[in-house]
């Protein structure tokens, strides 16, 4: 097994870098889009930006789905555990994420809920099968990753008969946010070509497989390399996309073939086709309504969506107080476009989820600072975020 030290080299990243000043032509100007958060907290952690050729471009882009969570999934939760008396479970991502009118779940824990940190949904399903008088909720959210695993929760709930257990489901797709992104990267569009490349989610793609994302090269002609969330697999596949956009190529390229398969997981791809459908309209913070953006239970476990269970009011808009969304999670404004609420959000009391969350890439911007100065930002991003 190869040391994940292997992958932090930096004699091995210089030689890469090294690379791309050679190769990087001068005449062009390389928009490279990444979706993953991995990718994000790479690239800001270990300065990468910095050492590129000044023509190459790292746009940060949905990376994160706490991030992309409506505020309003937050005040459902809130609800269900102080209003309808359930247990609520979920991670710890979210406890400091503010809902619409700014209150968050450890909040609403201090006043009194019932709300338990978890490490995997299985744990919730364990409370509730060990409390059958209580009504257990897992909060669940997260991408194509993480859906699998809940899942797994909901069919084992049904098998062993546990009907105290229900789900509010908050699984998005990474595949239908990068659809969007291209549809507006188009040529002649609002936002005009803004993407040349996309280094794709290699954690997403050891689940669901590389050959998904193939649909986007063929649509809209744009090389996507599958790629680790390593600085080597980062430098790696930067390089990739850059030989591709200088041949003319457009192709699906899988450097992270460690992980990412063609097929993907085929036990976890099942899990998801069981439990789970893809939602019309499904509503992301900053973007509004994304088609099939997201995850809901599938008719035949139906009796396991507390959503249903409880007739909790649909989430129907993004009311985001001061939301710094559309432009930052849609890979078109850097972080430190966003100082918003004259200095209120910092990760202690965050206006939104991007600082609510310490490891997205505004709190990884706010910490390392787009060269990678660890919690050493420039004077004028430390009068913006403070």
């Amino acid at each position: 097994m190869i040391a994940i030290s292997e992958f932090r080299r930096g004699d091995l990243g210089e030689g890469l870098v090294a690379r791309l000043a050679h190769e990087a032509d001068p005449s062009r100007h390389y928009r490279l889009l990444e979706i993953c958060g991995g990718h994000a907290a790479t690239v800001l952690r270990y300065g990468l930006q910095a050492g590129l050729p000044a023509n190459i471009d790292l746009i940060h882009g949905p990376a994160c789905p706490v991030c992309s969570l409506p505020a309003q999934r937050i005040d459902q939760a809130i609800e269900l555990a102080e209003r309808h008396g359930a247990i609520l479970c979920t991670y710890g991502d979210l406890l400091q994420v503010p809902a619409v009118g700014g209150r968050t779940l450890i909040a609403a824990r201090a006043d009194g809920a019932d709300i338990r940190q978890i490490r995997s949904p299985l744990e919730a399903f364990a409370i509730a099968r060990a409390e059958p008088a209580r009504d257990v909720v897992l909060f669940a959210f997260g991408f194509e990753t993480t859906a699998a695993t809940t899942a797994a929760a909901v069919q084992r709930a049904r098998q062993e008969g546990v009907g105290n257990f229900t789900v509010l489901c908050a699984h998005l797709l990474t595949t239908a946010a990068l659809q969007v992104i291209f549809e507006n990267a188009r040529p002649g569009s609002v936002t005009g070509d803004t993407v040349d490349g996309v280094l794709g989610p290699g954690h997403v793609g050891g689940l669901i497989g590389s050959r998904p994302f193939a649909f986007f090269v063929e649509e809209y002609q744009k090389p996507v390399v599958m790629a680790g969330p390593e600085p080597l697999d980062v430098l790696q596949a930067v390089l990739m996309l850059v030989r591709q956009i200088n041949e003319g190529r457009f192709t699906l390229e899988n450097q992270f073939g460690r992980v990412a398969t063609p097929g993907g997981n085929s036990t976890a791809l099942g899990l998801l086709a069981t439990v789970f459908e893809p939602q019309r309209d499904v509503v992301w913070r900053g973007w509004g309504a994304v088609p099939y953006g997201g995850l809901g239970l599938a008719p035949d476990f139906a009796a396991f969506d507390a959503e249903i269970r409880h007739a909790l009011s649909p989430v129907h808009a993004d009311c985001e107080p001061a939301a710094k969304g559309s432009g930052l999670l849609r890979g078109l404004k850097a972080a430190t476009a966003y100082p918003a609420g004259g200095g209120r959000d910092r990760p202690e009391t965050p206006l939104g989820s991007c600082l609510g969350f310490a490891e997205e890439f505004c709190g990884e911007h706010r910490n390392f600072g787009r060269d990678g100065r660890n919690g050493g930002l420039t004077a004028s991003e430390t009068a913006a975020w403070t």
